[in-house]
C-alpha cells in the first residue's frame, strides 16, 4: 500500500508567459488568462504561506503536481490566480517490509513505479498507465489505473496524508492525530495537491 504525502516548494516566478511555466501548449496563447505569479514550493512552509497570502488577497490558487493536465485546470482560470506548482516536491520512500511509501504531490507516477521497482519485484501500485502523471492531481482526482479492477482505485489505497487547509494549517494525523481532523471538519482542504 501507498501512503501519500502532501507536496511543498518555494520560488516565485513573475515571467508566466510561457516557456517551462506553461506545459500544456493549448493554453500558451494571447487570450488564455495569465497567473499572477507561479510559486514554486521547496518545503511545506511554502505552500502554507501560499495558501495563506492567496486566500488574505482574494485570490485563486490553481495547484500543478509535476505532471501535465489535459484540462488545463492548473493553469488557466477566469478571475485572479497564481499557480502553486509542486514540481520540487517530489521526495519518494518505500518501505517494502511494511509494504508503504510516502510520496510527495510533485512526483509522477512513472517516479513511483520505479522506486517501487528498485525495492521489489512483487509489489507495486494500482495508479495510472502514464509514467508523467504527477501522483498529486493523479491522487486527488481518485486515481483510475491499470490494476483497478483487482486492488481498486489509487485513492483506496492511501493509508495518510499530510494536507494544508484553507487557513494554512499543516493537517498531520501523526501529529495532531485527532485534534486538527476534527477541528478542520468545517474546512476545505487542499488535498490534490499537499
Amino acid at each position: 500500500m501507498v501512503v501519500a504525502l502532501v507536496p511543498v516548494v518555494a520560488k516565485i516566478v513573475t515571467d508566466v508567459t510561457g516557456g517551462d511555466v506553461l506545459r500544456n501548449g493549448r493554453f500558451h496563447t494571447p487570450t488564455t488568462p495569465k497567473p499572477l505569479a507561479v510559486v514554486t514550493a521547496k518545503h511545506e512552509s511554502h505552500v502554507q504561506a501560499t495558501v495563506i497570502c492567496a486566500k488574505r488577497h482574494g485570490l485563486q490558487i490553481r495547484i500543478r503536481s509535476g505532471g501535465h493536465d489535459y484540462e488545463g485546470l492548473s493553469y488557466v482560470s477566469h478571475v485572479p490566480f497564481v499557480v502553486l506548482d509542486m514540481f520540487h516536491l517530489r521526495a519518494i520512500h518505500v518501505d517494502v517490509a511494511d509494504e508503504s511509501a510516502w510520496v510527495k504531490s510533485g512526483a509522477t507516477v512513472g517516479e513511483l513505479y520505479y522506486e517501487i521497482a528498485k525495492k521489489s519485484k512483487v509489489h507495486g501500485f494500482s495508479a495510472a498507465a502514464g509514467p508523467t502523471v504527477g501522483v498529486g492531481g493523479h491522487f486527488s482526482g481518485g486515481g483510475y489505473g491499470v490494476m483497478m479492477r483487482k486492488y481498486g482505485l489509487t485513492v483506496d489505497n492511501i493509508e495518510d496524508a499530510k494536507l494544508v487547509n484553507l487557513n494554512g494549517t499543516i493537517l498531520d494525523r501523526n501529529r495532531n492525530r485527532s485534534a486538527a481532523l476534527t477541528n478542520s471538519s468545517n474546512s476545505s482542504l487542499l488535498a490534490s495537491s499537499m
